[in-house]
């Protein structure tokens, strides 16, 4: 009888026939699943951000980014748990169609495209909708067609990804009337936080001494493919999206609790002036993005210490410090969106 663990290292065999059949589709098919795939990257997200937080709502804005960084804490401890293989990994006739880091299980990509769940939450019309739902289904077709994920580890990035949503948008206490709702939403902010890192320590500490199954690392040579593809179990990407949706919290809170009137709102004339900004950081961050070879650019060669202190620098400049900026170069004013 097989075990769980081999249950998630396995692939059955209606996943490597989808696979199959999906590679085997026209070129022009194959090149729409790449692009389709971008979607799910950093740069793309930060994008997304910038739009909702400086130009739309920013209730939107900080649900977005809670979720990304959220999403990013509990992709990274359950990939690091589970080890599970990716599909490129394990099958001989699987070939890598894409760039992907880490292990399979679950899809990042599919979690982080239930983003767009707080996007269609906020904005009811229908167009929106068929955007939302599009991108959703279509990541995760994408990273199957491409041989980075299995249709399971996809489904599984789904529904975690559902799961994050459901707590991020959905209160779960009664606010009580003589504490600021800033104030009791850090207090939940902080025992997740704490949680977290429970797990965390708990995970890398078990899987301190992995190493890579012979026949992983052998199916990779015979494919011409490095065996580093595979890189053992590290905190420092957990480290990096938990640093940042911790200062997320504090930032968040010092600005409701020291600066109240700190709120973006505008004409359209100002808020497009604030996400040109956003969309111009975010095209830079693409282009040093596919400007690297890996997943995660130079992550390996970041301090420890770094990998706390840019986050916390990052999320200020998003709460507290472009948004003050803004105030003083008239992007800002008390005028609502008409």
């Amino acid at each position: 009888m097989m075990d769980w663990i081999e249950l998630l290292h396995r692939l059955w065999p209606w996943e490597v026939s989808l696979i199959l059949w999906l590679q085997h589709s026209p070129d022009a098919f194959i090149l729409s699943m790449r692009w389709i795939s971008e979607l799910g990257h950093s740069p793309f997200m930060l994008s997304l951000i910038l739009f909702a937080y400086w130009g739309w709502k920013e209730e939107a804005g900080i649900q977005l980014t809670k979720f990304l960084t959220l999403s990013g804490v509990v992709m990274s401890l359950s990939k690091d748990l589970l080890l599970a293989p990716r599909p490129f990994w394990v099958h001989p006739e699987i070939q890598t169609l894409g760039k992907a880091g880490g292990f399979g299980m679950p899809s990042g990509h599919a979690m982080m495209a239930c983003v767009w769940l707080i996007v269609m939450t906020h904005c009811k019309s229908k167009p929106v909708r068929c955007l939302g739902w599009s991108v959703i289904l279509l990541t995760g077709l994408s990273r199957v067609a491409l041989g980075l994920h299995s249709p399971l580890q996809v489904a599984a990035g789904w529904m975690i990804g559902v799961v994050v949503f459901v707590g991020i948008v959905f209160k779960f206490f009664h606010p009580k009337p003589d504490r600021p709702a800033y104030a009791q939403e850090a207090v939940r902010d902080a025992i997740m936080i704490g949680l977290l890192t429970l797990v965390a320590f708990a995970i890398y500490k078990f899987n301190l001494h992995w190493q890579a199954p012979e026949n992983w690392l052998s199916n990779l040579r015979e494919k011409g493919l490095s065996t580093e593809i595979i890189r053992p179990p590290s905190a420092r990407g957990c480290v990096i999206y938990l640093s940042c949706y911790a200062s997320l919290v504090f930032w968040q809170w010092i600005r409701s609790n020291r600066m109240p009137k700190l709120k973006l709102n505008g004409t359209v004339w100002q808020r497009a002036g604030r996400v040109s900004i956003g969309l111009l950081l975010g095209l830079f961050s693409y282009y040093v993005y596919q400007s690297q070879k890996t997943a995660v650019p130079g992550l390996k060669g970041i301090p420890n210490p770094m990998l706390v202190l840019l986050p916390g620098c990052a999320t200020f400049l998003l709460v507290i410090g472009f948004p003050w900026l803004f105030d003083r170069i008239h992007l800002n004013s008390e005028k609502p969106l008409s």
